[in-house]
């Protein structure tokens, strides 16, 4: 029986034709893109709770930037989270 470190899992392999990016709305300014989001507003976005972001952080599952002692994020970020969590149904 094979054993694992505790805490890991596998995630399957996609082709690249398997992913398709998801977009969150865009705003008017390119300058919003850049904007620092903090925990509150990101998690709103992704529709998590702040301690599963925190989590997520911790772990570095998800970009984040650090300012001082605050964790903040980019929508880009976002996006790419959004896009290598996002599955692919098979036909």
């Amino acid at each position: 029986m094979k054993t694992r470190k505790k805490g890991t899992r596998t995630m399957p392999k996609l082709a690249a034709a398997d992913i398709r990016p998801v977009l969150l709305p865009r705003t008017t300014s390119s300058a919003d893109d850049d904007r620092l989001l903090d925990v509150d507003q990101a998690a709103e976005i992704l529709g998590v709770k702040r301690g599963t972001l925190f989590n997520w952080v911790s772990r570095s599952r998800i970009e984040y930037v650090r300012v001082g002692r605050l964790v903040k994020f980019t929508r880009a970020g976002l996006r790419r989270y959004i896009a290598r969590n996002t599955a692919v149904p098979r036909d």
